[in-house]
């Protein structure tokens, strides 16, 4: 229906925000625009064509995807052009020589914003919101860091080794949908799929009945279906457990 379609558009918009502005380059991208204009009018932006060629293209990448769907591998060559716009008009906006160390200080800033995204989703695995302490730690003992946040990577990485070695999985994989979770259960349960060579058919949803379960797994075709966070499904007898994984492998055969 419209009105669906349209808290789809919304959540885009959002994602948009989101994933782009909020405390991120273009945030600081439109306030150099404001700038630009104020300080050197808009007679100064049209006569440049490529920042028109630029600024088309922006709005036009962000309106249709938020038509559709928005994702930060998406829309990450924004970024990019957003980035050089913005050092651009850092050079023009503080060109006086009084202003100069403001434009070091801007191109600092912008650089430091460029880069924190992708250096706390490395470090922290996700770009959530850490204390600056915290990042500060990060930067002078990464490998300490990225030990301690990819350690329940690791173990997944040992359950699927165990579960290659004992040839539990094949055919068709489904897993049991959970919303709290550090971990993308949907991801996981895939790469378990991957690695053992099945095909992975998706989540099922866990506020369904059991028997409505049963019902699309029985219509999927679903050889073995997983569980997370140590999940009793139904009386089915796992064939595989791994309590610390917080995993379970049900045979469907």
């Amino acid at each position: 229906s419209t009105s669906d379609y349209l808290k789809i558009i919304k959540r885009n918009l959002l994602s948009i925000y989101y994933f782009d502005f909020r405390r991120q380059t273009g945030v600081f991208f439109i306030l150099l625009l404001f700038l630009f204009i104020i300080t050197k009018g808009v007679k100064e932006l049209m006569r440049e064509r490529w920042i028109l060629i630029f600024l088309l293209f922006i709005m036009l990448l962000y309106l249709g995807y938020a038509l559709i769907l928005v994702h930060s591998r998406y829309t990450w060559i924004n970024n990019l052009l957003m980035w050089i716009l913005s050092v651009y008009f850092i050079q023009l906006i503080f060109r006086k020589k009084l202003l100069k160390y403001i434009s070091v200080i801007a191109f600092v800033f912008i650089i430091l914003l460029t880069v924190k995204r992708p250096v706390k989703e490395i470090l922290f695995t996700s770009d959530s919101d850490f204390p600056i302490l915290w990042i500060f730690n990060a930067l002078k003992h990464p490998f300490d860091t990225m030990r301690i946040f990819y350690r329940q990577d690791v173990r997944l990485q040992k359950v699927i080794t165990e579960i290659q070695g004992k040839n539990v999985l094949s055919g068709n994989v489904a897993s049991l949908k959970e919303r709290k979770m550090e971990r993308d259960p949907y991801t996981y349960a895939l790469r378990i799929a991957q690695e053992t060579k099945c095909r992975y058919f998706g989540q099922v949803d866990d506020e369904i009945s059991l028997r409505q379960q049963e019902d699309e797994l029985k219509k999927m075709g679903i050889n073995y279906f997983i569980t997370w966070k140590n999940t009793v499904w139904g009386n089915a007898t796992p064939a595989y457990i791994n309590e610390e994984a917080g995993l379970r492998i049900y045979s469907l055969k």
